[in-house]
């Protein structure tokens, strides 16, 4: 059994890894927008949220496990950048 749990977490180690790689390759093109990584995940978070009907910045921030204060910082940096707007 142990050999079985061992084999599944170094598959999903190495898929998850993949998956950072991807984004950070995807973050170094041209139509990133010189986005960080929470940035665009933070952009997705708001858009999820709002076809969910959830698009507080509570509801936000906790779909990303961050502070509201992290949260805030983000958001500020997205409107600069023209990237989301407050309402």
């Amino acid at each position: 059994m142990n050999n079985e749990y061992s084999q599944i977490n170094n598959f999903l180690v190495k898929v998850f890894n993949e998956v950072l790689r991807t984004e950070e390759a995807s973050l170094k093109t041209k139509e990133s927008h010189n986005l960080s990584m929470r940035e665009m995940h933070v952009i997705e978070a708001v858009c999820d949220g709002t076809q969910a009907g959830k698009n507080t910045a509570s509801d936000i921030a906790c779909s990303q496990g961050i502070t509201a204060g992290t949260l805030t910082t983000t958001i500020n940096t997205l409107v600069k950048k023209g990237f989301v707007q407050r309402q």
